[in-house]
């Protein structure tokens, strides 16, 4: 069923992991009824054959919690198929349900108590004996794991920086909660290896797999709540439209072989690589700190969508740190609207003083001067040249300079256009309208230079993720060997 979501189009508009229409949808049907219908026959035949529970088990035994903590999962994915689903239901039947314009959030304030609860269980149920507990022994193995998982994750709370207020006090203290319930998992699971299996690795597969996730979810709940946007934007920031995830102010405008400022680091759009198959574009991005410390390049890609799809897809690049992250994709560039450059000039006839304006401020012309010698130019007073200076003053109060030119050489005029890339604008001196008046032409197009936009996302302490995912699956292993090797018969 998830391949069909990802892949029939279903899913197109609501989810940047999902594929476009494939035309292979009945396909994909076949392909799901395939695994549904033999499963639930098979289910339906063999009902009676299922063993029930006599008796249901005691609250403090370890089958209740596990049944618990089972029952916990399974709602949270019926939880997580029903909404994202819901593109699906309303193509059958006509209607316009939604999650709302904060995605994730809906997900994760549903998600974040389960995590709290599978935490908590994770925790406990190691102390849990099969049937039935003794209630103070049981109170007095959690005590010290309980006090210990306390300190920590109050010096988490406190000293971590984790100061996630974007969707409220509520959610927050539901982080810091998901927060002690992953180190209480972690410490825990750690302690019942010396105190209930006596230090008997052997034996600690379970633990080992539960360590794991108490690291794993620490780590999520860490990066994910003290994630930083390196790109933000407020001076001059792309609009991508209403309908658009993306946000304007957390992308960065870089225009190619120009060095702009990234907060921390200078960000430079070096140049674009093609692969041999000419499917995938590659933007080269050199990363440089201010403090001099080091630099790096980013490379993220577009790939070209092939088999009947439009468009391209965006696979990030990300500069890994032993304790941190730095993560970026393209959000924007030219290849993604290949359409030709339709602007036109505009003309202004100026004399010096005179004021033009154009979409994003204004310019005024300050002189007009023959045969210019200068860094641009190397005219003589032989020559036939004249060069016009320009002050432009953008609507967010920067600045600019602008020295367009036209000359006369071997009895042909030519024209040299000034571009201010950051602007959109191309500037060129036409004519001379009379003594004092000259022709300015003015043209904007965001095609005057190659440019992206780009996000750039910081993740702190992502390898606690990986750390947690790794011992998780040593776990796993060391489980499947102990209970290969006790199937064993032994040998008389």
């Amino acid at each position: 069923y998830s391949t069909y979501l990802t892949r029939s189009g279903d899913l197109q508009d609501t989810s940047v992991h999902a594929f476009t229409d494939l035309g292979m949808n009945w396909q994909l049907r076949l392909f799901v009824l395939f695994f549904t219908v033999p499963s639930l026959v098979l289910f339906l035949a063999r009902y009676k054959r299922i063993p029930f529970i006599a008796k249901e088990e005691e609250t403090y035994s370890r089958e209740f919690w596990m049944f618990i903590g089972s029952l916990v999962l399974f709602l949270s994915g019926l939880f997580i198929i029903i909404f994202t689903s819901l593109p699906v239901i309303n193509k059958l039947f006509h209607t316009n349900f939604t999650v709302g314009s904060e995605v994730e959030f809906f997900y994760n304030r549903i998600q974040i108590f389960v995590a709290i609860v599978l935490g908590v269980l994770t925790a406990v149920a190691q102390y849990l004996k099969y049937r039935n507990t003794n209630k103070k022994t049981f109170a007095k193995k959690l005590a010290f794991p309980l006090i210990l998982s306390l300190l920590i994750s109050a010096a988490i709370s406190v000293f971590g920086g984790i100061e996630y207020r974007t969707f409220g006090p509520g959610f927050l203290a539901a982080i810091h909660l998901a927060i002690f319930a992953s180190v209480f998992a972690f410490v825990a699971n750690a302690g019942y290896i010396w105190s209930g299996l006596n230090g008997r690795l052997k034996a600690a597969g379970a633990s080992v797999a539960h360590v794991g996730f108490g690291i794993m979810m620490a780590g999520i709940l860490i990066s994910s709540s003290k994630k930083e946007v390196l790109s933000m934007n407020r001076l001059n920031p792309l609009n991508f439209g209403p309908d658009n995830k993306e946000k304007g102010t957390e992308n960065m405008t870089l225009f190619k072989g120009i060095r702009t400022d990234m907060g921390k680091y200078w960000a430079t759009y070096t140049k674009d690589s093609v692969d041999k198959f000419d499917k995938t574009t590659y933007f080269h991005v050199r990363m440089e700190k201010k403090d001099g410390k080091g630099d790096f390049v980013l490379t993220p890609d577009l790939i070209r969508n092939t088999k009947g799809q439009e468009g391209l897809s965006q696979n990030p690049d990300a500069k890994h740190y032993w304790h941190k992250d730095i993560f970026s994709y393209i959000s924007y560039a030219e290849v993604m609207n290949p359409e030709k450059d339709t602007a036109q000039f505009n003309r202004h006839s100026m004399k010096p003083g005179d004021t033009a304006f154009y979409s994003g401020g204004y310019m005024v012309l300050d002189r007009v001067t023959p045969n210019p010698s200068n860094n641009k130019y190397q005219f003589t007073p032989q020559d036939t040249a004249i060069m016009a200076e320009l002050s432009i003053t953008s609507s967010d109060g920067r600045n600019f300079r602008a020295t367009p030119a036209f000359y006369v050489k071997d009895n042909q005029v030519h024209y040299s256009m000034d571009t201010i890339h950051s602007q959109g604008l191309a500037i060129g001196l036409a004519q001379v309208v009379d003594n004092q008046r000259v022709g300015i032409i003015v043209k904007e197009s965001s095609r005057l230079t190659p440019f992206i936009a780009l996000k750039v996302l910081q993740f702190p302490f992502i390898n606690l993720i990986w750390a947690g995912v790794i011992l998780m699956i040593i776990g796993f292993v060391m489980s499947i060997v102990r209970r290969v090797k006790t199937m064993k018969p032994e040998k008389s």
